[in-house]
């Protein structure tokens, strides 16, 4: 991936890890809970406006002369979303009651798995308390040694109780106590279903977020159990198109979604020297989707988003599910429409070659972040950057960040110290939830909306307090939006460079061979045996590679090409050359001499190579100079060498940019 051998540059911000877990959900999942496997779906997805109603006050004309006082469409929307996010809790609270009871059955099932389950919960603790003493003292070999004998013996004792949890599944009382715990969940989600739709939840939403919820607790290599969800602003709901929609419906004829139609010379109009006319279609692709959010009297009720239509839905197309997203950018909303399809592409065009494809994050000396690296058997190569300008967006962001948690502080502080002098305060504040432990508070929000009540319920006083906390609150909204909108951007700008890449690949190579790791959970906070890398972790929330590969699995299914994950076991470690598994410490050096063949190669490459044979793939051997060991001075000049014979490898600049990969 090196440098001049093929770099692609991209940018990217994280954002809230399980809004990005929502939008990968949506590519992967129909809101019918079914994964979207066809090789010839796609997923198009059209910015919206605000939905269409009064947002002046309560008062809704809409929701008082269309529907006899009951809720508009807009109203119900924003209902749906907040039932759906309960749901989704709800569901939670039913998978860690059943994971609960399943731990119960297999714990108490034998003395032998009792006395297991207390030597790992001893081991928990005691390495917990190593990590928190080398956090201190990071050069304490006693305690690294000790650790390092603990994990093993806890990987040994974690393999034992493997091996005992599958003998005692094959006994039939076993198995029996946990059929009848799978059937008490069902159970209980069928009657949690039904109480939620009577509240008004929609058929396709309630089936999203069960897919999303059975997705959540049976991950591979899921740590723990699911997690509760705080109500951020986030959420989606799901149109149910039961058999599909075919597109000449889309256009005003279904009661479940609609678009208003756009004249089709709005994306093939030409100006006079042949280029598209960007302008003409900027005006006329603006139109109007309507989505069933309900219904009043056997008739549907609409919500109503202002579109902008920037491509086609292709004719003849079957549309197979319709899902829209709301997201808090700071104090903003945004929506986006998700449209699922299906096409007839009995005229794909035949693609050789294979291509494998390394993901990850390493962070470069020259302040960019490696994504991928990718190989194809045609001796093409090159890795996947996001370039130092998306990192320096980061720190802006993090700066804005900063800068917010010290103002609030400050105010807090100046609050809890005026409150802490006052005897005859309002009833509301006195009530106000957790004002008694304000200094605790972490949530700008939540001070916030006890100014904006306080707004409209001033007394004798509170002149120069109020003056204060607004003052705070405004400048604080004012960075809030800053720091949402460069967010906002980074993540566009990232998301479309991620479909440029994973569309070149699949155009490029009829196999696309992507490593099978669980990146989600290597992101999340570690266990008590795992060493706490806040760095590699911001690292990889930044990097975000499991969303990568949603993109290149989407790019496959549009373009015809074979999509393979293959297992990341020993990917790394094993040498292409010789087949050699090394061992050392792939978090200290890039670059490894092969113990086996004497071969230098860097890690991602290697990987990359190995996964590209995987699939099938003869790629040409990757000869270094020399057979005898080149003595380098630092990991940087192992690095810049291989650049160099990298940059050689692929050709000069003046060649075609499909050669070099893409340089965005």
């Amino acid at each position: 991936m090196g440098g001049k051998a093929g770099t692609v540059k991209t940018a990217k911000k994280h954002k809230h890890r399980w809004v990005e877990d929502l939008e990968k959900d949506l590519i992967e999942n129909c809101s019918c809970g079914k994964s979207r496997k066809s090789q010839n779906s796609s997923v198009i997805v059209y910015g919206l406006g605000k939905p269409m109603f009064d947002e002046e006050g309560s008062e809704c004309p809409s929701c008082n002369e269309e529907s006899n006082g009951e809720p508009c469409g807009a109203h119900r929307f924003i209902d749906q979303m907040r039932l759906g996010h309960s749901y989704g809790n709800k569901l939670t609270e039913l998978y860690r009651a059943s994971s609960e009871r399943y731990r119960e059955i297999i714990g108490s099932a034998s003395k032998k798995m009792e006395v297991i389950v207390m030597k790992l919960d001893d081991l928990d603790d005691q390495i917990k308390g190593l990590n928190a003493l080398l956090k201190a003292d990071k050069d304490n070999k006693e305690a690294k040694k000790l650790k390092k004998e603990l994990t093993a013996d806890r990987k040994i004792i974690r393999a034992d109780r493997k091996e005992l949890v599958e003998k005692l599944k094959q006994n039939k009382i076993i198995q029996a106590r946990l059929k009848k715990n799978n059937i008490k969940l069902n159970s209980e989600i069928i009657k949690a279903r039904g109480e939620f739709s009577k509240l008004g939840l929609m058929w396709g939403t309630y089936n999203l977020h069960e897919a999303s919820a059975k997705q959540a607790q049976y991950a591979p290599g899921r740590r723990g159990d699911p997690e509760f969800k705080r109500w951020e602003g986030h959420g989606r709901i799901g149109v149910q198109l039961q058999g599909g929609l075919p597109e000449s419906k889309v256009w005003g004829d279904s009661r479940s979604f609609q678009i208003d139609k756009v004249d089709h010379e709005t994306w093939s109009k030409l100006r006079e020297d042949g280029s598209p006319d960007r302008a003409f279609r900027r005006k006329q692709c603006r139109t109007k989707v309507r989505v069933r959010i309900g219904s009043a009297k056997a008739k549907p009720i609409w919500v109503e988003f202002p579109m902008t239509m920037h491509r086609p839905i292709p004719e003849g197309a079957d549309i197979r599910d319709v899902t829209i997203l709301q997201k808090k950018s700071g104090t903003i909303y945004r929506y986006s429409l998700h449209v699922q399809i299906n096409e007839n592409k009995t005229n794909q065009p035949e693609r050789s070659g294979v291509v494998g494809v390394n993901l990850g994050w390493r962070k470069h000396q020259d302040n960019t972040l490696r994504v991928a690296y990718w190989y194809g058997d045609d001796g093409r190569y090159g890795e996947y950057l996001l370039d130092s300008e998306y990192l320096e967006k980061v720190k802006v962001m993090d700066g804005k960040q900063s800068k917010r948690s010290m103002a609030l502080d400050v105010i807090k502080e100046t609050f809890a110290v005026w409150l802490d002098g006052q005897d005859n305060l309002p009833e509301w504040i006195q009530e106000w939830r957790g004002i008694k432990f304000i200094r605790d508070w972490r949530s700008s929000s939540r001070l916030a909306s006890l100014v904006l009540r306080w707004r409209k319920n001033r007394f004798d006083g509170d002149a120069l307090i109020f003056e204060n906390l607004e003052e705070w609150r405004r400048a604080d909204k004012h960075t809030c939006n800053q720091e949402g909108g460069i967010r906002n951007k980074n993540q566009l700008r990232r998301q479309d460079e991620y479909r440029n890449f994973a569309a070149f690949l699949a155009r490029t190579y009829g196999k696309v061979v992507v490593d099978d790791t669980n990146y989600a959970n290597l992101a999340r906070k570690p266990g008590p045996e795992d060493d706490d890398n806040k760095v590699a972790r911001k690292q990889a929330n930044l990097a975000s590679p499991g969303k990568l590969r949603v993109n290149i699995k989407n790019a496959c299914h549009k373009h015809g090409a074979i999509y393979v994950a293959a297992s990341s076991k020993h990917i790394t470690a094993t040498c292409h050359k010789c087949g050699t598994i090394n061992d050392w410490d792939k978090s200290l050096s890039l670059t490894h001499w092969c113990s086996g063949c004497n071969a230098f190669w860097d890690q991602d490459m290697n990987a990359a190579i190995n996964l590209c044979r995987s699939g099938g793939g003869k790629p040409p051997n990757f000869e270094h100079p020399g057979d005898a060991r080149i003595e380098l001075n630092d990991e940087v000049n192992k690095y810049d060498w291989l650049i160099q014979e990298s940059a050689g490898m692929a050709g000069s600049k003046k060649q075609p940019i499909e050669n070099l990969a893409v340089t965005l």
